[in-house]
């Protein structure tokens, strides 16, 4: 797993991982997992730079360690890098998860048809959900630029340090709420991991959440297992 990007989602993935370890397998133990841990800020450079290339060689690096260390598959913690995900897919040394890919799998368990996508800001004005999502001819919609950018402080100033605060919390579900009686939505993507410590738990009813974190970390568990 490449982490780091940003510690906190690290720590949540792994605690996931291994709770959910435990409850398919009902061991007390622990799933084999190595951790590579970047830079978070060099990657917010490089993505605010637009320099893709350079974004390509510093995560594929990365990559290419978890592949010495003996990985047989490998995720990334967080939304922003999967601006790149194809570029590095074709080239990494051993498959990646797409956190694209288990949303889309959910979404369309849960039958959606429009969803909204909240996170950072490249995350909210890159296309790569959108993409991924019209294969099965699901609409997504990310918030208008002045909402998405109270979004992207709320992510980069408190979640990635760490911070959780109510105020928040409710300011983001206004927000989303909004966007959903604005554009019919029937599903919201967290498409930031650190979202998911602010909003899990708090589902509005009509607005089905796409926990991307707690999907991703599935898909790994059912990988381990399948391994």
């Amino acid at each position: 797993m490449i982490g780091g990007i940003g510690p906190e989602s690290t720590v949540d993935y792994y605690r996931t991982i291994v709770r959910l370890y435990r409850e398919q397998t009902g061991a007390k133990g622990y799933p084999p997992l190595v951790i590579k841990s970047v830079d978070f800020e060099r990657m917010i450079q490089l993505v605010e730079a637009g320099d893709a290339a350079k974004l390509g060689a510093y995560f594929l690096a990365a990559l290419n360690s978890l592949a010495d260390a003996g990985a047989n598959f490998a995720v990334m913690a967080s939304n922003t890098p999967h601006v790149i995900f194809n570029e590095l897919s074709e080239r990494a040394r051993i498959p990646l998860i797409s956190i694209m890919d288990v949303a889309l799998d959910a979404a369309r368990r849960r039958k959606l048809k429009r969803v909204g996508v909240l996170g950072s800001r490249f995350t909210m004005q890159g296309k790569f959900y959108a993409e991924v999502f019209r294969r099965a001819a699901i609409a997504v919609v990310p918030p208008a630029p002045p909402e998405a950018e109270r979004i992207h402080r709320i992510y980069m100033d408190e979640l990635v340090h760490g911070v959780v605060r109510d105020a928040s919390r409710q300011e983001v579900m206004k927000i989303a709420l909004d966007i959903q009686a604005q554009e019919n939505l029937d599903g919201l993507i967290l498409g930031g991991t650190e979202l998911a410590l602010l909003m899990r738990g708090h589902e509005p009813p009509g607005l089905a959440f796409l926990d991307t974190a707690h999907l991703h970390c599935a898909r790994v568990v059912d990988a381990i297992l399948d391994d």
